[in-house]
């Protein structure tokens, strides 16, 4: 399992998610789901202005709106 973090554009302030399964960003209308970090990460240039709805194991779910950016990843 990975760690994303995150870090808002706003306040400068970081994020970690621990226990990652997969990430779906949505942005008008357009949804994109990423189920590896790799595949994420390798994607995260494009995603700003998205939301991202973080699904991690034992059925935890995040919400970040458009002001957090995907900024690196730990793990597998």
């Amino acid at each position: 399992m990975a760690t994303l973090v995150f870090k808002s554009s706003r306040t400068g302030e970081e994020r970690e998610f621990d226990n990652v399964l997969s990430v779906t960003a949505y942005n008008h209308g357009k949804k994109e789901s990423f189920s590896t970090p790799d595949s994420f990460i390798h994607a995260k240039d494009r995603l700003s202005g998205y939301n991202f709805d973080i699904f991690c194991k034992y059925g935890e779910s995040h919400l970040l709106s458009e002001n957090w950016l995907p900024l690196r990843f730990y793990g597998d």
